[in-house]
């Protein structure tokens, strides 16, 4: 018989070796799939890029095939744009250039609407086209469609033409009985003699004045003009150091007013509001530009007989050959008339 110490070791190392082999094939064996559905892939949208893998989305337990997933996510997209989609109030006006009501004026008009999902591909938009005229006021209004944005298109009238700066597209919601979106049309019937020039001087940016002749389209340092111009800079400045930049533009024979809405095509001078002179001061470092920017001024000439508008820009330094310019164009009607166009 074997003894009980034999007995008790063999027993022992039967023990161990299996625990070994059990561990050995747990650790070979992979782990099984939770079985839930990713609702939080479903949700997202991923990026299609090259280094990208159509995400592998699990639906009862199982991977979605990847044209699946991208259906999915094409129909989560095309539901929230669709709820872009609001109801359509807008209020328009149609007026000349005298501020009269123009009616019967043609108008074409494009929302832009987010259909439900599966009519389009996904993220894309169609277009509700609408035809509108005016009334006996001038007035248009558009209701009753959804989407979220809106153009105006075209507006005809025989013999009229849209100011050229107009905007074009508007909010869902834009403009109320009270206070409608304005388009302005001018006649065609109205043409003016215009005196225009559009010039570049150089100067110097000492201080020294400089006369600009409108109507010989001069510039000089003495001697007679319509504007008196100067810009005080340095010529010689050490870069990174600040300097005191100005200049001045002064109505010699004729008043100036600024117009700063760039969206006004200027057609129409005012009759009030003008003054004598603009300045600007400001500093700057050395190798750095100061300008005045392209500003837009209105001018009144002969005691107040006519009329015009000018768009004039300083600059110094200009660059390393011209130490100081002034860009300047301009429309005047000799005739006394306050149309610019």
């Amino acid at each position: 018989m074997r003894s009980p110490v034999a007995i008790i070791c063999g027993f022992v190392l039967l023990v161990i070796a299996a625990a070994f082999f059990w561990q050995l094939n747990h650790r070979a064996s992979p782990s099984p799939e939770p079985n839930f559905v990713n609702t939080a892939n479903i949700s997202q949208t991923h990026s299609s890029g090259p280094g990208n893998k159509p995400d592998q989305t699990l639906l009862h337990g199982q991977p979605m095939k990847p044209e699946v997933a991208e259906a999915k996510r094409g129909e989560l997209l095309s539901r929230q744009l669709e709820q872009r989609n609001v109801p359509i109030d807008f209020c328009g006006r149609v007026i000349d250039q005298d501020t009269n009501a123009l009616a019967a004026v043609a108008i074409k008009i494009s929302i832009r609407h987010w259909p439900t999902a599966g009519v389009l591909a996904p993220g894309v938009s169609e277009e509700i086209h609408l035809d509108r005229l005016t009334d006996s006021d001038g007035r248009f209004e558009v209701h009753g469609e959804t989407g979220d944005a809106l153009s105006v298109l075209s507006l005809e009238k025989q013999a009229y033409e849209l100011t050229p700066t107009t905007p074009h597209h508007y909010p869902s919601s834009s403009g109320t009985v009270e206070n409608p979106v304005l388009f302005k049309m001018w006649s065609t019937n109205i043409q003016e003699h215009l005196v225009t020039l559009d010039k570049s001087f150089r100067i110097l940016t000492d201080g020294r004045p400089y006369f600009i002749n409108l109507v010989a389209g001069t510039i000089a340092e003495s001697g007679e003009g319509d504007l008196r111009v100067f810009i005080k800079y340095p010529m010689q400045v050490v870069r990174g150091a600040t300097n005191d930049w100005s200049c001045r533009i002064d109505g010699v024979t004729c008043g100036i007013l600024e117009q700063s809405d760039g969206s006004d095509p200027m057609y129409l001078a005012p009759t009030q509001g003008y003054v004598s002179s603009f300045e600007l001061k400001q500093q700057i470092k050395g190798g750095q530009r100061g300008s005045t920017g392209q500003r837009r001024f209105y001018i009144r000439l002969g005691n107040g007989q006519e009329y015009g508008r000018i768009e004039i820009g300083l600059y110094a330094p200009y660059n390393y050959q011209i130490p100081g310019l002034i860009r300047l164009s301009y429309a005047i009607n000799p005739s006394g008339s306050r149309i610019l166009r």
